[in-house]
Order: C-alpha cells, then structure tokens, then sequence
C-alpha cells in the first residue's frame, strides 16, 4: 500500500514539475521574442537613414516643388482648354516637364493682360516666387523643377522609408507571437490537467481493459 501511495505521489510531483516547466518553456520563448524585438528596434534607432527625421528631410525639398507643381497644373487646368484630366496634357508630369521646361513660349501668354495666367497665378501662390516678366517664368520654372540630385534623394528616401516599414512589420510579428502572462498560466493549467486526465483517468482505464482481457483468458 505505502509503495502504491508512494507511486502516486511521484506521478502527481511529475506533472506538477512539467506544468511549472511549461510556464518557464513559455518564459524563456518570450525572452527569445524580446531579444529578436529589441535586435530589430537597435537596427532603427542605430541607423540615421532610417529615422523618421532624416526620411523626411530627404523628401522635403521635393515635396516642396511637387505641390508648387499641382498647384499650376491644377489652375492650368481650369484656364488652358488642352490641360487637364482627358485633354491632352492631362498630368502634372506632362504639363511641367513637357510644355513647361520644354515650350514655356507657348504657355506665357500676355501678360500685360488682366486673363493672364501667370499674372492670376501670383495670387494663387502663397510665399512662392512671384511672376512678373518672362525671365521671372523661366527663374520659377528652374527653381521649382525637380533636379536629378533631388530625384534620388527621393528615391532613397522611399527605399529607406519601405524597408523601416518592413522592420517595424516583423517587429509587430514578434509581438503578435509574444505570450501575456494570462496566457502563459493557462498554458500551464491547461497542461496540468491534460497530464493529470492522462496519469489517472486514462492510465486507470487502461489498466482496467488490460485486466478485463487477462481475466476474460484465464
């Protein structure tokens, strides 16, 4: 009797020891989740390219000429017949570094005349160059155009700025699989009792067949 109650003990001491085992499996695959997290963190916070500050600095100044560059292909659109969407300069693209840079004489209407449209556009133009001769359009028209320099720091900003999304991206997987502490005790539980249905209940009805087969033999 004493080695049957002793058997027992060990059984229940055994899945006790592997439940409290699993709550420090889980543990130590958060500890592997936050190093990993904080691995990826470090390449962001130790990378200047990287930073937010610096993506959008690279960008600034075209952005900048971008929006100067909607801004007259949008009003060119609502006074030039041939400009807009469906006509045929229906894009900022085309209305700037086509007609623009490229036949500005055919665009630089009088200007002496109150319907010009450089003569309205410096009145649509907030804190921007103003136009009041034709050197003056050919000057706005060179400083607001997009050079190569600021092509490629855009470009790299873009390519610095997707792959800071693809971190912060596999960070937010790390924490999706990161377990609460709820959740790491009711793995635990969960396995105790799993283990305890198995020691007992299904190891005694095991027996119970084994001995009712042996007894059906004799």
């Amino acid at each position: 009797m004493k080695k049957l109650i002793a058997k027992e003990f060990l059984i229940l001491l055994s899945i006790i020891i592997l439940s409290l085992l699993s709550f420090v499996f889980t543990y130590s695959y958060n500890i592997i989740l936050s190093s990993k997290k904080k691995t990826l963190e470090d390449s962001i916070s130790n990378t200047p390219t990287l930073w937010t500050s610096n993506i959008e600095n690279l960008r600034k100044k075209y952005d900048k000429k971008i929006d100067v560059q909607y801004i007259v292909f949008n009003r060119g659109s609502t006074f030039y017949n041939n400009v807009g969407y469906g006509k045929k300069y229906e894009t900022r693209f085309q209305f700037w570094n086509v007609i623009l840079t490229q036949d500005y004489k055919m665009f630089y209407d009088d200007y002496n005349s109150k319907y010009s449209f450089w003569k309205q556009l410096n009145y649509w133009l907030d804190d921007i160059d103003k136009i009041y001769s034709f050197e003056d359009l050919k000057t706005f028209l060179n400083k607001y155009t997009i050079n190569e320099d600021e092509q490629k720091d855009y470009e790299a900003s873009i390519s610095n700025y997707n792959y800071r999304i693809d971190i912060q991206r596999r960070i937010d997987v790390l924490i999706s699989k990161m377990l609460s502490e709820k959740n790491q005790i009711k793995i635990a539980i969960n396995i105790f009792w799993i283990l305890l249905v198995f020691a007992y209940l299904l190891r005694y009805l095991i027996i119970a067949v084994i001995w009712s087969i042996k007894t059906l033999k004799t």
